[in-house]
C-alpha cells in the first residue's frame, strides 16, 4: 500500500525504526505492540509500523514470524531512514494530518509513559478536531 497525504487522514501512526537481528529492538518492538494493541482495543485505531535499514533485510524473518504489523526494508541507501534523520530505536509519532508530533528515543529504555501520554496528547487533539 502506497503511503501518502490521504493515509494521515484522521489516523494516528507510530513508525518504529529498528534493527530485526538485535535482541533490544525486538523487546522494544513488543513492547510498542502492546502498546499498540491496548490502545486498538479501546477503539483508538492508530497504526504501529516497523522500518529496518536495507542491509538488515535478509533477517527480517526475525520480526515477520512474530509480529503482525507493517515492516518495511528500506531502500538501498536507506533513505528512508536519511529523510527522517532516524537513528536506531527512534519512535516517531505522526497525527491525523501526517505531521511528526513526537521523535522518542527508546534505545536506553522504554518510557510506557511517555510514549502513552504522547499517545493521548495526539489523539485528543485529533478527536477535537473531528
Amino acid at each position: 500500500q502506497q503511503i501518502g497525504p490521504s493515509y494521515y487522514n484522521n489516523r494516528v501512526s507510530m513508525y518504529y525504526f529498528g534493527t530485526p537481528i538485535w535482541g533490544l529492538c525486538a523487546k522494544r518492538i513488543s513492547s510498542l505492540l502492546s502498546v499498540y494493541n491496548e490502545y486498538n482495543n479501546l477503539g483508538h485505531y492508530i497504526d504501529l509500523i516497523a522500518i529496518t535499514r536495507n542491509n538488515r533485510g535478509s533477517q527480517i524473518y526475525k520480526w515477520t514470524s512474530k509480529y503482525n504489523i507493517p515492516i518495511c526494508i528500506d531502500k538501498k541507501g536507506n533513505p528512508t531512514w536519511k529523510s527522517w534523520n532516524a537513528q536506531l530505536r527512534h519512535l516517531y509519532i505522526i497525527d491525523g494530518q501526517g505531521n511528526c508530533i513526537y521523535t522518542i528515543n527508546i534505545n536506553y529504555s522504554f518510557d510506557n509513559n511517555l510514549i502513552i501520554e504522547a499517545l493521548n496528547n495526539v489523539l485528543t487533539k485529533l478527536y477535537k478536531n473531528n
